[in-house]
């Protein structure tokens, strides 16, 4: 194949020649044949997809046992050292089952074939040398020829071939069926720690030793509870972890020595949330946890001292009118500062390095959204740490000093941990599958959800219109959650919006003309209340005074948004007018989602669990106690009563409480894992259905990762 002519891709020049790029900053890189050849190939057939037997036969010669490997080792090569060369996009592009295609046109330059000294002067005939003839001077060199024919062919397959440090490796650790969540790795690297939730929905804390895979692992807790995060003491004794019994009202932190099984409780953490992140200092003096006690407003970092008798746990973050809210935490390897995730709102949270003595903090990371897991290094100059943005999940290495992070491009990479002392890297893989699924409601068999939009990406949060005939919903189809629409059945989708950020909670407007959804704000540090007019694609951002909103819905009119208002003195629903962004508090009980049922009667749920149902300006009345509704958002009005989620201990089911003949109805039992407490439900009364998102049960595995971005 010619790779002679040299040709731009964005800022990058591709010199086949000497096998190079130069970026308009004048940097050069030498790249290795193979690499050249594949980049050389994609720009001739550009803007074709090239299967990737095309280019193992093409390049390879048809060998699949070195192509393989090789094909997956250069691109990942091509788009390190081609980063930037397209802005902020990239530049080769991975069709799933296709193959790859060049995302940017080339720009070929002109002829630029390699000379030497000889091809310089080929013109000229070459003179006999004195008492030879030409077929003696080709004798002698023709031996010299045929070993730099050698040597040559040599080296281009040496460098060829994938190395094993230059290619990211995972190493399978666990492999049950669930879930294998939050590993914890000794010190040592031995034994891996991690809860795991089976597909019953039971959870327990299981060690694995390494030194004996043929063994399964080893069970360390036997409860109805259940158990967090854990993290191992520098000595490898013990294990601390969190322990959640909703049914005993007790959640408490727990030291566990591994040898012995034996069990002391170190202190109390808040039964409400589910994430409880922990870790301990370098000396074994500090425990680090996420909780929450009073008089604080919200949850944040505590610490508690081992080494004293009875300690009581002491708030390391800021208690009230924060305007965010610490989350998970790393010490540092020296004991001198903590890496930190602070979450500003649904759509920002970032990591911040604190120094322990000072106080004084420096904010690492920008633009992320959920932290999913951080560790240091144990040369202490980098934090390895993972981020999920539109439900996809990756890692990064992330340079201290220099506040430079690069992606490691793991699918599904959350959660890691290092082995301090062999610095080896684990962590759990987990990709989240999410589509709109519909149970039909006037059968006379009993049915089972069926999907309705269900694909390779995610579908969430449908919101069906009868004015509209059309589903509204959010997908991350093009790297972001943004908003789609389909007709009833799901068919004939069509991309509404493209904010290129992720958003939520879309509401039709009564009429079937607007849809009403929440986005971030421009500075990321709070989120907006957006409204767009389907027809035209008009988009308006209602200009309210607040900073924090939560899921809208329309009033009866559609003149105005209904919203909860996140305060730092309470958090209650307000009605927002859509022309001029006035607001007028509608409760004054903590109310959380509510909907507009006539023009002036409220039904919604609030921080006293429950439904409650109440005039404008009058007081609020019980609808349906708390016992039977647990619900905070997933339940839907009609006519004659309301369908909602009911939570148990060990499934969900789908219920309907009938208002005139105060009548309680099942309707189907769902797994846990198949439907999240905090989604929403829709309505389609003309085909009796209910239309809701639909979690497929999450497969997370525990994997070791050998990189060649981690540092040594």
């Amino acid at each position: 194949m010619e790779t002679n002519k040299a040709f731009k891709i964005g800022t990058c020049l591709v010199c086949p020649t000497d096998f190079s790029i130069r970026f308009d900053d004048d940097s050069k890189h030498s790249l290795q044949p193979k690499y050249i050849e594949v980049i050389t190939y994609l720009a001739k057939h550009h803007p074709r997809v090239i299967p990737r037997q095309e280019l193992i036969e093409v390049i390879w010669n048809g060998n699949e046992f070195s192509g393989e490997k090789a094909l997956t080792n250069t691109i990942w090569h091509l788009r390190q050292n081609l980063a930037g060369a397209n802005g902020e996009s990239e530049v080769i592009e991975t069709i799933r089952k296709g193959g790859y295609r060049l995302l940017v046109e080339p720009e070929w330059q002109e002829d630029q074939t390699a000379t030497t000294s000889i091809s310089q002067n080929a013109h000229e005939t070459p003179q006999p040398i004195p008492g030879h003839t030409g077929d003696n001077r080709w004798r002698s060199v023709f031996p010299y020829l045929v070993i730099c024919v050698l040597l040559i062919t040599f080296i281009i397959y040496f460098y060829s071939q994938p190395a094993n440090v230059d290619i990211p490796l995972s190493e399978q650790i666990t492999r049950e069926p669930g879930s294998e969540l939050f590993v914890s790795a000794s010190p040592d690297g031995r034994f891996l720690a991690y809860k795991w939730v089976n597909t019953e929905d039971q959870v327990n804390i299981y060690v694995s030793d390494r030194q004996q895979p043929q063994l399964p692992a080893k069970q360390l807790t036997f409860d109805d509870a259940k158990e967090g995060h854990s993290v191992w003491s520098n000595d490898g004794q013990y294990l601390y972890f969190s322990r959640k019994n909703v049914s005993r009202s007790l959640c408490e932190i727990v030291r566990l020595k591994v040898a012995t099984n034996q069990e002391e409780r170190i202190a109390t953490c808040p039964l409400r949330g589910g994430y409880y992140y922990i870790d301990i200092s370098p000396d074994d003096k500090t425990l680090a946890f996420h909780g929450f006690s009073e008089p604080a407003d919200v949850s944040g970092i505590y610490f508690v001292r081992l080494d004293e008798q009875n300690a009581k746990p002491v708030r390391f973050s800021c208690s009230f009118n924060c305007g965010y809210k610490d989350r998970d935490m790393a010490f540092s390897p020296d004991g001198e500062t903590m890496a930190i995730t602070r979450r500003m709102n649904w759509f920002s949270e970032n990591v911040y390095l604190v120094d322990l003595e000072s106080g004084s903090e420096q904010q690492l990371t920008y633009g992320e959204r959920d932290i999913v897991g951080l560790t240091w290094h144990p040369k202490g100059n980098h934090i390895i740490y993972a981020a999920q943005k539109a439900d996809k999940r990756d890692g990064f290495v992330l340079d201290i000093k220099s506040k430079k992070k690069q992606a490691l491009n793991i699918e599904g990479f959350s959660y890691p941990s290092y082995a301090k002392k062999t610095t080896e890297l684990f962590y759990q893989q987990r990709t989240e599958k999410y589509h709109i699924s519909r149970l039909e409601l006037n059968g006379d068999v009993a049915s089972s959800p069926f999907p309705v939009v269900q694909s390779e990406f995610n579908h969430r949060y449908p919101d069906y219109s009868a004015r509209a005939d059309k589903i509204v919903y959010v997908s991350n189809e093009s790297g972001h959650y943004e908003l789609w629409l389909a007709d009833n059945n799901g068919f004939n989708r069509s991309q509404l919006t493209n904010l290129k950020q992720s958003v939520h909670y879309p509401r039709w407007s009564h009429n079937g003309e607007k849809v009403a959804f929440l986005a971030p704000s421009d500075d990321a540090n709070g989120d907006k209340i957006f409204i767009i007019d389907v027809r035209t694609k008009l988009l308006t951002m209602l200009p309210t005074a607040f900073r924090l909103h939560n899921r809208p819905t329309w009033s009866f009119d559609d003149s105005a948004i209904i919203s909860a208002i996140y305060g730092n003195e309470f958090t209650d629903l307000f009605k927002i007018s859509i022309e001029d962004g006035s607001a007028e508090r509608l409760t004054f009980d903590g109310g959380r989602y509510g909907i507009m049922i006539s023009p002036t009667t409220l039904l919604y749920t609030g921080e006293n669990r429950g439904l409650w149902q109440m005039e404008i300006g009058g007081q609020p009345l019980s609808k349906l106690d708390k016992s039977i509704f647990n619900s905070r958002y997933a339940w839907v009005y009609d006519d004659d009563g309301v369908y909602f989620r009911q939570n148990a201990s060990n499934h969900h089911q789908f219920m309907h409480y009938d208002f005139n003949q105060q009548n309680l109805k099942a309707l189907v039992r769902l797994p846990t894992r198949m439907f999240q407490t905090y989604q929403e439900m829709s309505l389609n009364t003309e085909k009796g259905e209910l239309l809701f998102t639909s979690n497929q049960y999450p497969q997370a595995d525990i994997k070791k990762l050998n990189h060649p971005l981690l540092p040594r």
